[in-house]
């Protein structure tokens, strides 16, 4: 065997080991998947009751005169403006 390796050998041996710690990566990713599949799975099959369920689904109602301060504040409402000024 010789002293040293070709730059041919060295390349594959790097490459072998590249493949090995991204098959261990991939792995471990696919794991935490399947774990939090599982647990939102298991989340999505508890029961619920109808309470719950309707304060999930309820949208806050803003009131008009809130709307509209908000959007004089945001850049595109000052830009305009600016360009009617």
């Amino acid at each position: 065997m010789a002293a040293h390796q070709t730059v041919a050998e060295k390349c594959t041996a790097m490459r072998g080991a590249a493949l090995w710690c991204f098959d261990e990566w991939l792995r471990g990713h696919c794991r935490a998947h399947q774990l939090l599949g599982k647990a939102s799975h298991k989340v999505r099959n508890a029961s619920i009751s109808k309470e719950a369920m309707l304060s999930l689904t309820q949208v806050s109602e803003v009131p008009e005169a809130e709307v509209s301060k908000n959007s004089l504040r945001s850049p595109g409402a000052a830009a305009s403006r600016a360009r009617s000024v």
